[in-house]
């Protein structure tokens, strides 16, 4: 089971689409660095283990000695120097420690490339997770260079600073590597919890698709609780100093997400399209995407548009019909649907032979806060007619039909209403 952004769901897949993302090439080139250098990555760490092992055999072994027949004390700093003197010669020659963060042997190619390798294929797969999601979702909401420039700058800058941490303050570890883009995701996830105001939709695959929602907060938690995991457990050998950079990078994130601008949305202007089932999927399709970067009024007329236009049609499309309203009736985006929108809704739902549907909206519109007495009482009458004519729980509807007696029995809707209760029993 794993979640999938709205934008691998059937019916907005595009490859022509998901190919122009930043985020998604940089995910697909460091998986497949990852693939390719993996094995030979980690049998040079252990021959980087095996020199270091070799220098200890020769100092235990003469190397000591000797200097202190050069009249050169054997101190512990004194083997330090001598350590590294001996294991540079492999280190040079060495591609992959080269590119790695090694504060030791730092060389510009380690800032620039540190962190295109991975520390191992749990970090890996954590940050296709995260990406795949805040990423696609960031690039949407800012420029789309925006999301990938900061994954690879806070990756970067998180290097500098490891750098100067082990080498400069606290003088330790010096041939433990750092690398992978944990940071950079760190502070993904803190731009995502700054700017993502609405539960985050998922498409996953179980026994079938289906759809879950997470809130913000609960999405960053999950993903710090297993990067902990994996860099003080999984990949130890950092002994959690990542960690404590990816917090640091998460805080960023947080604080200068408001501060980047973002684009203007431009007025798009369609082509004429001879085929109407083709604009109606325009108009969804443009519909959805707005409602993930919450321009929801703007989503709300794309989708009145694209219903209207199906429902007027002789013969409505039952599977466009069927996904767009069970999208809209169990969506978590607060879309700004009328008790009246509703309830026009439901009215050319019932006229179009989709009962269950022409239900639902009525349902919504009398059940809405800012309904009317007047839209209240037509709508759970016509809802139980429906219900009664079709066979669909018709019990559920008595609650609401005694309200409707209750208010005013003398009238057309209250007499439709006692009928209706008779026809329940």
């Amino acid at each position: 089971m794993f979640p999938f952004h709205s934008d691998f769901s059937r019916e907005q897949f595009s490859w022509a689409k998901l190919r122009l993302s930043p985020i998604l090439w940089l995910l697909a080139i460091i998986t497949i660095v990852h693939l390719i250098a993996f094995i030979p990555a980690y049998y040079s760490q252990a021959s980087f283990h095996e020199q270091s092992e070799k220098f200890k055999e020769v100092w235990n072994t003469g190397g000591a000695m000797s200097l202190a027949v050069q009249g050169i004390d054997p101190t512990p700093q004194q083997e330090v120097i001598r350590r590294h003197a001996y294991i540079a010669t492999y280190i040079d020659h060495n591609f992959f420690y080269n590119i790695w963060m090694t504060p030791a042997w730092v060389s510009p190619l380690s800032f620039a490339f540190s962190w295109i390798l991975q520390p191992g294929w749990f970090s890996l797969l954590l940050a296709i997770w995260v990406l795949a999601y805040a990423g696609l979702w960031l690039e949407r909401y800012w420029k789309r260079s925006f999301a990938f420039l900061l994954v690879v700058g806070a990756s970067i800058v998180a290097s500098a600073i490891y750098f100067v941490l082990m080498s400069s303050i606290l003088e330790r570890y010096p041939d433990s590597p750092f690398c992978g883009i944990s940071a950079g995701v760190a502070l993904i996830v803190g731009a995502l919890v700054r700017l993502h105001r609405d539960e985050m939709p998922f498409r996953y695959w179980w026994r079938g698709w289906k759809s879950k929602s997470l809130h913000p907060f609960i999405f960053a938690l999950i993903w710090f609780a297993l990067d902990l995991i994996i860099q003080l457990y999984i990949n130890p050998i950092n002994y959690g100093w990542a960690f404590f950079l990816d917090l640091i990078a998460a805080g960023v994130g947080i604080g200068i997400a408001p501060l980047i601008p973002r684009p203007p949305v431009a007025k798009t202007t369609r082509k004429f399209q001879v085929n109407p089932a083709e604009q109606i999927r325009l108009h969804l399709n443009e519909g959805w995407h707005l409602c993930e970067i919450l321009e929801l009024e703007a989503a709300l007329l794309e989708f009145s548009k694209a219903i209207t236009m199906m429902l007027r049609a002789s013969e409505p499309d039952s599977y466009l019909v069927e996904n767009t309203f069970t999208r809209l009736l169990q969506g978590k985006n607060p879309l700004p649907i009328s008790p009246e929108l509703w309830y026009e809704w439901g009215s050319r739902l019932a006229e179009t032979k989709f009962p269950r549907y022409a239900i639902e909206c009525m349902e919504q519109a009398y059940k809405s806060s800012g309904a009317t007495i007047d839209l209240a009482r037509p709508a759970v009458v016509q809802s139980a007619e429906l219900r009664i004519q079709h066979r669909l729980d018709p019990a559920s509807s008595r609650p609401w039909l005694e309200r409707v007696v209750k208010h005013r029995n003398d009238d057309l809707m209250g007499r439709r209403a006692a009928k209706l209760l008779e026809q329940i029993g």
